[in-house]
């Protein structure tokens, strides 16, 4: 049976299979609708609040607005007697690539059309080679990829093409339905907006945090900068480079916890908030202060917004013991992985 998969593989590599590298204005909207509807695991179908069109054209508008800007991104496709039956997005990543010093891009998007799990597996293999032959073309150094963990043919073709996992997360949504009053903060705490003189605590807290990224878990990154990385990307957060909003936590005129946040308002009907970071100091923390001061800010923000995402490390128990007890929803879970070209 492998030695068959082998065979078949290096065949399909070896054929005359019209792969390049395409404008938006070489995918065609039917071509790629067709890739998508295909595709079971659309982010973010599973909330179930919009319908399986909106969503689609949410994901096709995202794809062509990437693929407008040539130099941050790429389209890679596979024809097939002119059919387009494989799809994926090379995307660089120009605020990790500065922090690391190292050239990094993601594929953002990993579609393709096939009856049959072997050939899925076979198109999926193949955009991963030519993406790895594309990023060494332009100096990029190292990729990342996410997949639903449920999209398996497109796992075991990034383990084969040299990705290694470093990440899973469980996603949560919380919404005005399933907020639930739970855990009280007395009155000498104050959740207020983030003030630049507060930067220094906060800073201080993220140090102290436990918090796991993607980047943690990858050995041939420089340790300092992996250590650093919360702490820079919480200050940025802060100054407002890469979220759209801080609160914190005070006590005695002292901030002991900070809840980073962003908006998305790119799917009609739909606005979303995304939880960036939650962090408490240590010696407020395992007394319920950090669900109730969580609870307060997602009550704020859902008062405009339809729905709170959020990601949890499957390791994380406490955080998961919290979701569950604040009555959030668990919807699916996503996988990291890296490679280093």
């Amino acid at each position: 049976m492998l030695s068959s998969l082998l065979t078949e593989l290096k065949r399909f590599m070896n054929s005359d299979e019209n792969f390049n590298i395409i404008s938006p204005k070489d995918i065609k909207t039917r071509e790629l609708i067709g890739l998508l509807k295909r595709y079971p695991f659309k982010y973010p179908q599973q909330y179930n609040l919009v319908s399986e069109s909106t969503i689609i054209k949410y994901h096709q508008r995202k794809i062509c607005q990437l693929t407008l800007n040539k130099k941050l991104a790429w389209a890679i496709a596979i024809r097939e007697k002119d059919k387009l039956i494989g799809l994926a997005i090379l995307e660089k990543l120009p605020w990790e690539t500065e922090y690391f010093k190292i050239g990094m891009a993601k594929v953002s998007y990993l579609l393709c059309c096939a009856s049959r799990l072997q050939e899925e597996y076979k198109i999926k293999f193949e955009l991963f080679r030519q993406i790895s032959k594309l990023s060494s073309r332009i100096g990029i150094k190292h990729l990342c990829f996410e997949t639903d963990v449920r999209d398996l043919t497109a796992i075991h073709a990034a383990e084969s093409n040299g990705f290694k996992l470093m990440v899973t997360q469980l996603i949560y949504v919380r919404n005005k339905e399933n907020l639930i009053e739970i855990g009280k903060l007395g009155s000498s705490y104050i959740i207020r907006p983030f003030r630049k003189e507060d930067i220094s605590q906060i800073l201080k807290i993220a140090m102290e945090s436990k918090a796991i990224s993607r980047f943690h878990a990858d050995e041939r990154l420089p340790e300092k900068k992996r250590r650093a990385y919360y702490k820079v990307k919480t200050k940025n957060c802060c100054l407002g480079n890469i979220a759209d909003g801080v609160f914190v936590l005070e006590k005695n005129k002292h901030v002991i916890g900070f809840y980073i946040f962003r908006y998305y308002k790119e799917i009609k009907k739909l606005t979303m908030g995304y939880v960036v970071s939650v962090a408490l100091a240590s010696e407020a923390q395992g007394r319920g202060i950090g669900t109730a001061f969580v609870r307060e800010v997602d009550k704020r923000l859902l008062s405009k917004v339809d729905i709170l995402t959020g990601k949890a490390h499957i390791a994380n128990i406490p955080m998961i013991r919290a979701m569950n007890k604040a009555n959030a929803e668990i919807i699916y879970a996503i996988h990291t992985f890296h490679k280093w070209i």
